[in-house]
């Protein structure tokens, strides 16, 4: 079970590329006991369909999902959540006014990128952050670097700055390729991802 919640739009976020931001509150379950309630918060972008996680809000009921599973402290989780929404909204703003170096950013994609997701997603992460556009590789074991491999273009993909020029825009690019994870429980664990990622990317940004 996936069930999500939209606010109302005064909670939504409105980012200088105008696509607006929509705060979502996500509780994941398994009726059939084999997996925990999990609560969470995040941001859905319309445009694209992406999303991204408020890692902090994140909530997992340790009891399975049974005649004793206890409902009552889900409003205080939710409570909770909501508090961090203002600090996440600061961050998005910090990554949209924190500009990337195109060279140190190809480092980071072939190393740190490459080896928390892999060569293939890192390579995704690259081209779509370089002209807006997702690829597939094609020789999936062919050496070399994520930047040097070679691409076969899918399409563009909708609200993809072209290129990236901030730690937002490549925020969005990594949002797209965790989002477009097809089993649930890896989606969400990619997305959760990004807040690190981005840091990680920033602080390889300033390094001399």
């Amino acid at each position: 079970m996936n069930f999500r919640a939209y606010f109302p739009d005064k909670f939504s976020h409105k980012p200088q590329d105008g696509n607006k931001l929509e705060l979502r509150l996500e509780c994941f379950n398994s009726v059939d006991g084999s997996s925990r309630l999990v609560i969470l918060f995040g941001w859905y972008r319309f445009v694209c369909t992406n999303g991204l996680i408020i890692g902090e809000t994140k909530a997992e009921l340790r009891d399975i999902h049974d005649e004793r599973l206890n409902l009552s402290v889900i409003p205080g989780i939710i409570s909770e959540g909501l508090k961090k929404v203002k600090a996440d909204l600061v961050r998005l703003g910090h990554w949209e006014s924190s500009t990337i170096d195109s060279r140190k950013f190809e480092e980071w994609i072939d190393g740190h990128l490459a080896e928390r997701w892999g060569k293939k997603a890192a390579c995704r992460a690259l081209h779509i952050c370089l002209n807006g556009e997702d690829v597939e590789l094609l020789d999936l074991f062919a050496g070399g670097k994520p930047s040097e491999k070679q691409v076969k273009s899918l399409g563009s993909v909708p609200g993809s700055a072209k290129p990236a020029k901030s730690l937002y825009d490549v925020c969005q690019a990594l949002s797209w390729i965790a989002t477009q994870r097809n089993n649930a429980d890896e989606r969400l664990e990619w997305q959760g991802h990004i807040p690190g990622l981005i840091e990680n990317l920033r602080s390889h940004l300033k390094a001399a």
